[in-house]
């Protein structure tokens, strides 16, 4: 499924909607550690929740999300890799989440719009 070497990140059969709506459905994806990875694609395809996820801010309704050989949905995985500071706080789904300052504590780097689905 994922190949060869290290993921810093993994997604496995992950869905996520808002109300009736999918933003994802089933994803399985794996993010390869030391390399740069862009996320493209129109509005309302579900960049912005993937990435959400990923960061620990959004809440993850089906599937696993692993970040840094842990699973993401962990308190304690997410203190870890993601420390407390106002970047790394869960939001609403209508608030504009400053993901890049968790990402750089926990040396995980990803691109944000800053525009949530």
């Amino acid at each position: 499924m994922i190949g060869d070497g290290e993921a810093i990140a993994r997604l496995d059969d992950v869905t996520h909607r808002y109300g009736k709506v999918p933003a994802l459905e089933a994803v399985t994806l794996a993010l390869p550690a030391g390399r740069v990875v862009g996320l493209i694609g129109p509005d309302g395809v579900g960049k912005s929740s993937l990435l959400g996820l990923i960061a620990g801010v959004r809440q993850i309704q089906s599937g696993k999300v692993c970040v840094l050989d842990g699973d993401i949905a962990d308190a304690a995985h997410r203190a870890a890799v993601c420390p407390a500071s106002p970047s790394c706080r869960r939001a609403s789904a209508r608030t504009s989440i400053p993901i890049s300052a968790c990402a750089r504590t926990s040396n995980f780097s990803a691109a944000y719009s800053g525009n949530p689905v």
